[in-house]
């Protein structure tokens, strides 16, 4: 899989380059900011505090 997504890249032109890093930069914003919700509320509820 990422050989191939690799080879897609290559293939791209630099702005397309662009674009895909930038999607997958938010992607992982936004499970980064998901995952430190889920933290946060299993830590409230440990305490009862939800």
């Amino acid at each position: 899989m990422r050989r191939q997504l690799t080879t897609a890249l290559v293939r791209l032109g630099g702005d397309a380059q662009g674009v895909i890093h930038q999607e997958v930069r938010t992607m992982n914003s936004i499970i980064y900011i998901v995952g430190l919700v889920v933290v946060i509320v299993a830590v409230l509820s440990f305490f009862g505090l939800r």
